[in-house]
């Protein structure tokens, strides 16, 4: 069966806003378990990478912090996280470039190695 067309985006953006899952720990609601915007965006970033605009944590301390799980995956290099809003704009067109850029360089690093034939040459006898 011949491979059809590769369907899978090259880059996600997810903006964050107070519809989104809470980015606070998960907790049991009437029952039923809350999702956490860290748990959206690992089940997207298993198909790409993802540019997450939203808002950061207030921390104790006054600065800006997000939540554990989240800050891992953009440490992982799963996703970016920018803040919202006009200023960062260009921040997110960067991010959003970065990553396009990253996968087209991937596809056309693979086009390229399955277009060079492999050498076939018996193993040495010991």
């Amino acid at each position: 069966m011949a491979a059809g067309p590769d369907l899978a985006p090259d880059v996600i953006v997810l903006q964050a806003s107070s519809e989104t899952p809470a980015m606070e720990p998960a907790t049991e609601q009437h029952g039923a378990l809350s999702i956490t915007l860290a748990d959206v965006v690992a089940a997207l970033a298993a198909f790409a990478p993802v540019v997450v605009l939203g808002s950061a944590l207030e921390s104790p301390w006054g600065n800006q912090t997000l939540p554990a799980r989240l800050a891992a995956l953009v440490a992982a290099g799963a996703a970016d996280f920018v803040p919202a809003g006009e200023m960062h704009c260009s921040d997110a067109a960067a991010c959003v470039e970065r990553r396009l850029y990253s996968a087209r360089r991937l596809a056309q690093e693979l086009a390229d190695s399955e277009a060079l034939p492999i050498a076939r040459q018996p193993l040495p006898l010991r």
